[in-house]
């Protein structure tokens, strides 16, 4: 945890100290161009989420990655929000670029991801939609392996993966109907063997399935479930979660992880969590997650000491009710990061 400080100014007056969080803000749609999920980021940045942040006395510390120079500078400074670097990807937004662009992106990020994990810096990503998880875990994998070579006395060299989603996101090219690159990261990460998705993932097939817990599972292709049981991942579907309360399963994930890895990391797609409350996603599906239920568990997640980060994807601003979403964004972040929880409701 970045342990830096910084004062939260509200009528001028001193009010709370915050505990700074190193962010790393990923202003991208590639991996669903359809989707708004670029438009995350500068919304996250706002005030009005700063503030309700501080009430959890949490503050963001932004690390920018994004793929456009429109406009973006003078979002991000009329939100008063505390940035250190800028990145952009150099290249050019047209049609015939997109996994060019991503791939530049996701390999910023996994350094950005490595070196706060050298630096004993529990990160918070926040994208963007979910094909970013390729440069996320990229860097967090790259980083458990240069752990384990400069600490022989550890047994434990493996990274290991809490993934919480919809979706199994295992497609490739060949069996993808959609061809959308956000149904694809764990594909990437566990099998190096499709070139176009390699170039997309700095550590193509570095994570073992047998290190990888996925939770919430209740839309996905039959090959898609062939590939992850031949990997040998764990899979808890919707249909495994009463009522839809993760907590149990999700501690029991983290416990059985810190047993077998090194490190390990928690990847949120917010289509887990049921619709009513968080609605701004690119693609709902009914049935999810209790979001007060994630919340619970994320508390009780903060004691397992081997999370390096957590990262949350496809909040899409553009479809969402009420600020629902963004606020459910809040909630996540101060339930695994802060000492106060962030307070929920209709706008």
């Amino acid at each position: 945890m970045l342990s830096s400080l910084l004062h939260c100014k509200k009528d001028q007056r001193i009010t709370a100290v915050l505990k700074v969080i190193q962010t790393l803000g990923v202003a991208s749609n590639l991996g669903y161009r359809r989707g708004h999920s670029h438009r995350a980021v500068p919304a996250l940045m706002q005030s009005k989420c700063s503030a309700a942040l501080a009430k959890a006395r949490i503050g963001l510390h932004w690390q920018l990655i994004n793929t456009t120079q429109k406009s973006i500078d003078a979002e991000f400074v009329e939100a008063g929000a505390v940035v250190d670097t800028l990145t952009h990807t150099g290249l050019d937004t047209g049609d015939d670029k997109p996994e060019l662009q991503l791939a530049h992106i996701n390999r910023l990020l996994a350094d950005g991801v490595r070196r706060s994990i050298g630096r004993k810096r529990r990160f918070l990503v926040l994208g963007g939609d979910h094909s970013i998880a390729m440069g996320t875990w990229s860097g967090a994998i790259k980083a458990c392996r240069e752990a384990g070579t400069n600490d022989d006395k550890s047994k434990l060299k493996a990274f290991g993966l809490l993934w919480i989603d919809a979706h199994m996101d295992a497609h490739n090219y060949r069996s993808s109907p959609s061809k959308n690159i956000h149904g694809m990261p764990l594909r990437a990460l566990l099998d190096q063997r499709d070139p176009r998705l390699k170039r997309l993932c700095p550590e193509s097939g570095r994570l073992c399935g047998k290190h990888l817990q996925l939770l919430g599972i209740r839309s996905y292709e039959l090959p898609e479930q062939i590939f992850m049981e031949s990997q040998q991942a764990t899979i808890t579907y919707m249909r495994d979660l009463p009522a839809g309360d993760c907590g149990p399963a999700l501690l029991q994930a983290l416990g059985t992880l810190s047993r077998r890895c090194r490190m390990i990391g928690i990847s949120i797609d917010l289509d887990a969590i049921d619709p009513i409350g968080a609605p701004g996603v690119a693609t709902r599906e009914a049935g999810g997650i209790q979001l007060q239920s994630l919340c619970r568990a994320l508390k009780r997640a903060r004691g397992f000491d081997k999370i390096v980060g957590l990262e949350i994807c496809e909040y899409d601003p553009a479809a969402d009710t009420r600020q629902r979403t963004s606020k459910a964004v809040l909630q996540l972040i101060s339930a695994f990061y802060g000492e106060l929880s962030v307070p929920y409701g209709p706008a």
